[in-house]
C-alpha cells in the first residue's frame, strides 16, 4: 500500500516504494475522466508490455466486469507511464470508471460499487495462482 489517505505521492516515488518493498505486483486504482464526454463510461486496464501483462490485464478487466456489469473499455498497452515503466514487477493501472459521467460518478462514490470493484480485482489476483 503506497498511501492510506489523500496525501499526494509523486509517481516516481510510488514506483520506488514498490521496488524497495520488492512487491510481486503493482496495481494502481484510478477513476478516469474525459472533457465534454458525459456519455463515456466503463472500466479499462492499462499495462506495461512484457511479463504476459496483457493476459493479466485482460483477466483483471474480465473479473471487474463480472462483478460490476460495467462497460468494457478494454486493455491498453502503455510504455510512457512512470508507475508502469519504472517498477520492476508486473504493473497495472485500473481505471474503475469515469468521473466525468454523472451516473458513473455516483456509482463510484457508492460503497457497494467500490466493494464490487475490489471483489473483481481480488478475483483477478486469485486466478493468477490457478
Amino acid at each position: 500500500m503506497i498511501r492510506k489517505d489523500d496525501t499526494y505521492v509523486e509517481n516516481i516515488d510510488r514506483a520506488q516504494i514498490a521496488n524497495d518493498k520488492n512487491a510481486s505486483m503493482y496495481i494502481s486504482i484510478h477513476c478516469n475522466a474525459v472533457e465534454n464526454k458525459e456519455n463515456v463510461n466503463g472500466v479499462q486496464v492499462l499495462y506495461y508490455p512484457g511479463y504476459n501483462n496483457s493476459i493479466v490485464a485482460d483477466r483483471f478487466l474480465r473479473e471487474i466486469l463480472k462483478t460490476t456489469n460495467a462497460n468494457d473499455k478494454g486493455i491498453i498497452e502503455r510504455e510512457d507511464l512512470i508507475v508502469l515503466n519504472k517498477t520492476k514487477m508486473p504493473s497495472f493501472i485500473i481505471e474503475t470508471g469515469f468521473l466525468s459521467n454523472r451516473k458513473e460518478a455516483e456509482l463510484l462514490n457508492s460503497d457497494d460499487y467500490q466493494k464490487k470493484i475490489v471483489e473483481g480485482i481480488v478475483n483477478g489476483i486469485i486466478l493468477l495462482d490457478k
